[in-house]
């Protein structure tokens, strides 16, 4: 949903990446902007894979921008300026994909490390101004707890706290893989 923020989680190597990369190639060969914030791979990476699924060249180079950021906004004014530059854009889709790292290196540490504290503050500083600064769709890729036995596969929301449930705007979708993904 346009201006709303999501989750799409699952277990590791299930596929998720995968998943937005495919509606970020639809989109950029639509002609529409889609911003990727990427805390886990690399451009080429990324780029790759958007080409196999179809992405035109010319429309990568001219819809999708990749960003992939070092440092928190307010540690320089390089930072700072490229997040504002990101919320005065209009994409139609902005991925977050890696929510865990990017939470790490992004968002204010918790006062006595309750992570539900962290994950307010990432989705109030970043995920939710993001969506509604641009009225992008805002598509946070995240991780579910690694079962502890045989046929566990239980977890209602993503790995870190029950908050990953309370700060979605929009949908929240769990990646189950029926099939191991291939090319």
């Amino acid at each position: 949903y346009p201006g709303k923020t999501h989750s799409l989680y699952g277990e590791s190597e299930s596929g998720k990446s995968l998943i937005m990369q495919a509606e970020a190639a639809r989109l950029v060969n639509a002609g529409q902007q889609v911003a990727y914030l990427d805390f886990e791979s690399n451009k080429g990476a990324v780029v790759s894979r958007l080409l196999a699924m179809g992405a035109r060249p010319e429309a990568i180079l001219a819809h999708f921008d990749y960003i992939r950021p070092e440092d928190k906004p307010s540690a320089s004014d390089a930072e700072h300026y490229a997040f504002q530059d990101l919320l005065n854009t209009a994409p139609a889709l902005v991925v977050i994909d890696g929510v865990t790292n990017a939470m790490e290196l992004l968002a204010p540490p918790s006062r006595g490390g309750d992570p539900n504290e962290r994950i307010s503050g990432f989705s109030r500083l970043y995920a939710d101004q993001i969506a509604r600064r641009t009225g992008a769709a805002v598509v946070s890729i995240d991780h579910i707890p690694k079962p502890t036995g045989v046929g566990d596969h239980t977890a209602r929301h993503a790995v870190g706290g029950q908050q990953k449930l309370n700060v979605i705007t929009g949908a929240s979708y769990r990646v189950k893989v029926l099939t191991a993904p291939k090319r």
